[in-house]
């Protein structure tokens, strides 16, 4: 079941897609503007090896990213937070990953191309 909005000749879209397959359960909600040069992307997907929920927001020419993606997959449960500016110079991450032998609770600050890093495990 999909629901599609074009106008202007598909250059402004917004889109609101469900769609339900065999091997993957998909619920997209995709705002795209002006040529696919801004996006601004909720997409919720459940696949067999691995259920992903990510809330992704890129903006002009995917150079600055804002994302929060939370995954959970077989061997480890992962729930990250990641924000990236200015095509991945400065990077903000917060992410908390759940292992099979180890319980790992981790925040990594990471500023300016990785040169400074503040990691708290």
């Amino acid at each position: 079941m999909s629901l599609n909005c074009a106008s202007k000749h598909q250059a402004d879209r917004h889109v609101i897609k469900l769609s339900d397959s065999n091997q993957t359960d998909r619920h997209v909600i995709k705002l795209s503007d002006s040529n696919q040069t801004d996006r601004h992307v909720i997409k919720l997907s459940d696949s067999n090896q691995a259920d992903s929920h990510a809330v992704k927001l890129s903006d002009s020419n995917q150079t600055d990213h804002h994302v929060i993606k939370l995954s959970d997959s077989n061997q480890a449960n992962r729930h990250v937070i990641k924000l990236s500016d200015s095509n991945q110079a400065d990077r903000h991450v917060t992410k908390l990953s759940y292992l099979n032998q180890a319980d790992h609770h981790v925040i990594k600050l990471s500023n300016s191309n990785q040169a400074d890093r503040h990691v708290i495990n």
